[in-house]
């Protein structure tokens, strides 16, 4: 009797949903939301053998509700992946908006070096701790409205989201490969972080070739650079993380 107690004390994930009440969502869309919490960590589970079905004990869910449910609410999934629209926006919008604040670090001149790096000038300081921009519209009937805190943390979301669906991508693909488990998820979301961290902000500019001077007779093109890096303290890169999984 023990035995028994104890094995039905262990609920499935559809189980596990219905207790959270988010048969609402649909069975797929619930199913994934019960994932993500123990990907993240936020619920405690424990699979039945190697790469079996994930149990969890009823007093964790007790548990979790009585703690308020913590970060239940995914961002918008739509086919399997997060929804596109607005972290891709703001991130396009965002990147304009850098190239147009280092406008002032673009000499008039020819620069000795092909390759410039930008800093981070008062002008771009601002962009970085920006609100994002009011949207537009409406977008496929939900309130468009940003969640995002700055539009940078827009942008690395937008960064993160695209690289981690190509890290899941080369086992299986989709969210069900991002939460498969805690493992796979830390892996898939570190891996994102340092590709990022190691990326970069670019753009070039065309200087005219210098009259009479045949080793620079044709035009020159210069790329100014502001890497990833000088965007990502510990605290904007945790909370892009969070925000963006």
């Amino acid at each position: 009797m023990e035995a028994q107690a104890r094995l039905t004390d262990q609920l499935t994930v559809a189980e596990a949903a219905r207790e959270l009440e988010l048969k609402d969502r649909g069975s797929r869309t619930a199913e994934l939301v019960m994932m993500r919490m123990i990907a993240r960590r936020r619920i405690r589970a424990s699979r039945i053998g190697p790469g079996g079905p994930w149990r969890i004990a009823a007093a964790e869910i007790s548990r979790f509700i009585q703690a308020g449910a913590p970060d239940i609410a995914p961002p918008p999934i739509e086919s399997g992946w997060f929804a596109p629209p607005e972290a891709g926006t703001l991130a396009r919008s965002f990147v304009a908006a850098i190239i147009d604040a280092a406008a002032d670090q673009v000499p008039e001149k020819l620069p000795a070096e092909r390759t410039v790096a930008v800093s981070t000038s008062p002008a771009l300081r601002a962009v970085l701790d920006a609100q994002p921009p009011a949207p537009r519209a409406r977008i496929r009937g939900r309130d468009s409205a940003p969640q995002f805190a700055t539009w940078v943390q827009a942008y690395l979301v937008d960064g993160l989201r695209k690289i981690a669906q190509n890290v899941v991508g080369h086992v299986g693909g989709g969210l069900r490969a991002l939460y498969a488990s805690p493992e796979a998820y830390e892996a898939a979301t570190a891996a994102a972080v340092r590709k990022l961290r190691a990326g970069r902000i670019a753009f070039t500019r065309l200087y005219p070739g210098v009259a009479g001077d045949p080793a620079q007779s044709s035009a020159v093109r210069v790329q100014f650079l502001l890497p990833h890096s000088r965007l990502m303290t510990p605290a904007v890169e945790a909370a892009a993380v969070e925000r963006a999984f």
